[in-house]
């Protein structure tokens, strides 16, 4: 009964810092987007850039900063071929296999990016249509970014929107957003979660897996509903759709 009670209570306490975690992100997304919406008209081109830049770079810049990507995507306005206009800049990145090191906040220039064709049309993204789709912040991911990090990110976004019509409806014309490595989301959790007794996991709303301490159970990986209804017992997030589901002692793995 102890050692149960101990687990429940392992469960909430690990629910209760991936809450924390994204609770910083989803308050400075509220802002970022209240601060674009309060701006009479559609920003475009230089001055969209600047006004973007004026939170982004900061927020990426922080000395305790989770984020590595952040900014506003939205409809275009310019003669770029692209669908949607790109004010986006990437925080200081430790050197990866395909990416050099960088000690400063860059903008992210899609025209560069020769391997960016397959997103030519960023509407059709989970990350830009969802919100459009259910006009609040989404969280997608963990997946791996090929363009801008070449790592495993998650990606929150949040729906801004004009004016409302006749009708009252608002229509969305861009999302700003952030991205977070899911590695530095690792070592931010990754202590509670090794408190729990058994293998255990952090879990997206469709069941796949941010963080574990399973190697059976990589990132990306998915649990099927039956599964964690059978083998896993979970903890919703108070921030976020998020779980943390612990291995029933009686499941093998």
């Amino acid at each position: 009964m102890r050692t149960e009670t101990t687990a429940s209570a392992q469960l909430t306490a690990c629910a209760r810092v991936v809450s924390e975690f994204f609770a910083d992100v989803f308050t400075q997304l509220d802002q970022w987007q209240a601060r674009v919406q309060s701006v009479d008209g559609r920003l475009h081109g230089a001055e969209l850039n600047e006004a973007v830049a004026a939170f982004a770079i900061p927020a990426l810049e922080r000395p305790d900063s989770a984020l590595i990507g952040a900014g506003f995507i939205g409809d275009a306005s310019d003669n770029s071929g692209l669908s949607l206009h790109f004010a986006w800049w990437i925080g200081p990145i430790d050197a990866n296999p395909l990416l050099a090191e960088t000690t400063k906040s860059t903008r992210l220039d899609i025209t560069e990016r020769r391997y960016a064709d397959y997103v030519s049309d960023f509407s059709a993204l989970e990350w830009y249509r969802m919100p459009q789709a259910i006009r609040q912040t989404h969280v997608t991911g963990p997946y791996v970014d090929y363009l801008c990090t070449c790592d495993y990110i998650l990606t929150i976004t949040a729906p801004v929107f004009v004016d409302a019509d006749m009708a009252g409806f608002h229509e969305m014309f861009g999302v700003v957003g952030a991205d977070v490595f899911v590695r530095s989301f690792e070592r931010a959790v990754m202590p509670s979660l090794l408190a729990i007794p058994g293998d255990a996991a952090v879990l997206n709303e469709s069941g796949r897996v941010v963080v574990s301490t399973d190697p059976s159970l990589p990132v990306g990986a998915v649990l099927s509903e039956t599964a964690k209804e059978r083998e896993w017992h979970t903890v919703a997030c108070a921030e976020g759709p998020f779980s943390v589901a612990m291995r029933n002692n009686d499941t093998p793995r």
